[in-house]
């Protein structure tokens, strides 16, 4: 009798079997407090697979270190491959707001790593708002404020300057100006121009463009 033997060879799976690709997680995570909100930014994955993010959020008591629990996962409604920022509004100023992203395609959703950076951005929501220069010129500059709705006043340092009223929208164009000179505005939130809206650290500093060279200062 001859016994014949049989072997089998294993083939790896076709690709159809291969394991489903899930997006990467999100880069340059970034968070911005604003006026009762937060805003995320990220960088474009350049995944044409992605259908939307959804994020996780938890929060601290004001003044206080203690976080409570991560929440579920929340869709951010409207949001597709090529979306980089999403707004988070009603939120309380003073506290401390971190946040988890993910994306998602039909494969599921990105892998996300509890409590490790840059897997998490975190910023405090706040009512200071942001006055910042530019397109300075000898004579000129625009003055655009961030992190406030509504009318605003402005205010220079130089010897008898006015307080001049912004009735809407973000930008102004203060009069009057020397060349090669410094000037600090700060933005205010009445017309007397008594309460503050920025701080010493948010105020717009810049010099004037003189006759033989041009300076501008940090926020131009």
């Amino acid at each position: 009798m001859v016994l014949c033997s049989l072997t089998w060879l294993y083939a790896a799976p076709p690709t159809a079997y291969a394991q489903a690709q899930k997006p990467d997680v999100p880069s340059n995570l970034k968070a911005t407090g604003l006026n009762t909100s937060v805003m995320l930014t990220w960088s474009d994955p350049s995944d044409a697979t992605i259908t939307g993010y959804e994020y996780q959020v938890n929060h601290n008591n004001t003044g206080s270190g203690n976080f409570t629990g991560w929440t579920g996962w929340t869709a951010i409604a409207g949001s597709g491959a090529t979306t980089t920022s999403h707004t988070f509004t009603g939120l309380t100023n003073g506290k401390t707001y971190r946040y988890r992203l993910s994306a998602v395609n039909a494969n599921g959703r990105s892998v996300t790593a509890p409590n490790a950076a840059p897997w998490f951005a975190a910023a405090s929501p706040t009512n200071v708002a942001t006055l910042t220069a530019s397109a300075v010129t000898e004579t000129t500059a625009t003055l655009t404020i961030v992190n406030r709705s509504g009318g605003w006043y402005y205010k220079g340092n130089q010897s008898g300057a006015q307080c001049v009223s912004v009735s809407s929208g973000t930008t102004a164009s203060p009069a009057g100006l020397t060349g090669n000179t410094a000037y600090t505005y700060k933005a205010y939130s009445d017309s007397a121009c008594t309460a503050e809206l920025t701080s010493d650290s948010t105020d717009a500093e810049f010099t004037t463009v003189g006759l033989t060279a041009s300076s501008v200062g940090r926020n131009a």
